[in-house]
């Protein structure tokens, strides 16, 4: 019964028949996204590049792509592009976060803005 409900996940289109493709697509995307690397390769296992996902969590919008976003709208967006567990989104957020302050404290700013002019 487990096998059967494993191939019936694998055999989304229920043609009785599974991909290895189709499996490591599965894989990939059932892999937990605890880090940016992780992030990344979910996209890609949806077969979306970088930019295509970002610009689809931007809405296709290019003022969007600067506007600085809360957990809750971050979580949102990566919704849109196969990323659904608050507790990834959080994950994510975090990387992002701290990856940032580190670059900032590394060029011996003091956050904040980091000298995008109030933007």
């Amino acid at each position: 019964q487990v096998r059967d409900s494993i191939f019936d996940r694998l055999d989304f289109k229920s043609v009785g028949r599974v991909t290895l493709v189709g499996f490591y697509v599965i894989v990939e995307a059932s892999a937990p996204v605890r880090s940016v690397e992780d992030l990344r390769r979910r996209w890609l296992a949806c077969r979306y590049t970088m930019l295509q996902a970002i610009m689809i969590m931007a809405d296709n919008s290019h003022v969007a792509l600067t506007h600085r976003l809360t957990l809750q709208e971050f979580g949102s967006r990566l919704q849109l592009v196969n990323v659904n567990d608050p507790e990834e989104h959080l994950a994510v957020f975090k990387a992002v976060c701290h990856e940032t302050e580190k670059d900032v404290k590394a060029q011996g700013g003091q956050g904040g803005q980091g000298g995008q002019g109030g933007q």
